[in-house]
């Protein structure tokens, strides 16, 4: 990464799931990941971040919702 950025990343709940099978609805039983979120810069201020759980209704990711603001 380089130098004045970061990761925000939020792990409340999975972003991706495995698509070897049907999602059964159980986190035990199917393998899900956290890899989505953002890359922000130093002069962002992330102020709320989380995984929108919506059981993968309709992809094989989750939103995310960041909410930031630009520091001057």
């Amino acid at each position: 990464m380089p130098e004045g950025f970061s990761f925000a990343v939020s792990d409340n709940v999975p972003t991706c799931r495995l698509l070897n099978a049907p999602y059964s609805g159980n986190y035990d039983d199917s393998q899900v990941y956290v890899i989505d979120g953002f890359i922000v810069s130093d002069n962002i201020r992330v102020t709320a971040l989380k995984n929108i759980d919506v059981e993968f209704e309709y992809t094989d990711h989750q939103p995310v919702l960041m909410e930031a603001v630009l520091i001057q």
